[in-house]
């Protein structure tokens, strides 16, 4: 960020950065409050390894999440890339699947 104040030659976060942190801790606030209510304080009893699991599980949650959205971005830019061909060559653009998916159907 040019021109950006630093403070130990590190850039300083601009004040809409400074609102987006306060609403992600926000949010992690209320998701520890969600857990506090679900599971009554257990979790800070937990052994370490048992926590270890749970954040593993997560993190394959979200990997598994990740390449649905992947593959439904691709699908989307082979859409975009069939229009634009189409386009350009005078052909009809209506080659889009149905169902709004963004993954392009198997014949």
């Amino acid at each position: 960020m040019p021109g950006a104040p630093r403070l130990l030659g590190c850039v300083m976060p601009d004040a809409e950065y400074l609102k987006r942190w306060r609403r992600l801790s926000l949010r992690v606030e209320q998701r520890l409050e969600a857990g506090e209510s679900e599971y009554g304080g257990r979790s800070y009893g937990r052994p370490p390894g048992d926590l270890v699991s749970e954040i593993e599980e997560e993190l394959l949650d979200i990997i598994g999440w990740a390449a649905i959205l992947h593959e439904r971005i691709q699908g989307l830019r082979q859409m975009v890339r069939q229009g634009e061909e189409g386009a350009s060559t005078g052909a009809s653009t209506s080659s889009a699947p149905s169902g709004g998916s963004g993954v392009p159907r198997e014949s």
